[in-house]
């Protein structure tokens, strides 16, 4: 085996990973086969709003690998009126999940879902909700 061949097992195949996480992520997301919206499954008393926010934007993704959304991301504007949320309350947990790692701004006022984090994330969610 060549080096080239040895190094090509560092690369993160995505589709992979994420066929791994899907029993995970149908536990709290399914995705609306009509209108390829996110349907978060907790309910919103048993999230914090940063979990609130994370699930949709997952979900936003999802959506988009299913070919039901034509963006992976959402803006701040979309987030807010999606889930009844002040703007500057999804602002500011936004921020808080960038920190995180969890999502990360793709344009001016528009973020996506930072998959490399996503199974700690669910199992965190999961665990905390006692599934």
């Amino acid at each position: 085996m060549s080096n080239r061949n040895k190094l090509e097992d560092l690369f993160i195949n995505e589709e992979e990973e994420l066929e791994k996480y899907i029993p995970l992520v149908k536990k709290v997301i399914r995705i609306r086969e009509e209108t390829g919206e996110p349907y978060i499954l907790p309910p919103k008393e048993k999230l914090t709003q940063k979990r609130f926010i994370a699930l949709y934007l997952i979900g936003k993704y999802f959506s988009f690998k299913l070919k039901k959304s034509d963006s992976p991301s959402a803006s701040n504007v979309e987030i807010s009126n999606k889930l009844s949320l002040e703007k500057r309350i999804v602002n500011a947990r936004l921020n808080d999940l960038k920190k995180d790692r969890l999502v990360e701004r793709v344009n001016k006022g528009e973020w996506k879902y930072n998959t490399i984090n996503l199974k700690k994330f669910l199992e965190d969610l999961l665990e905390d909700l006692g599934e």
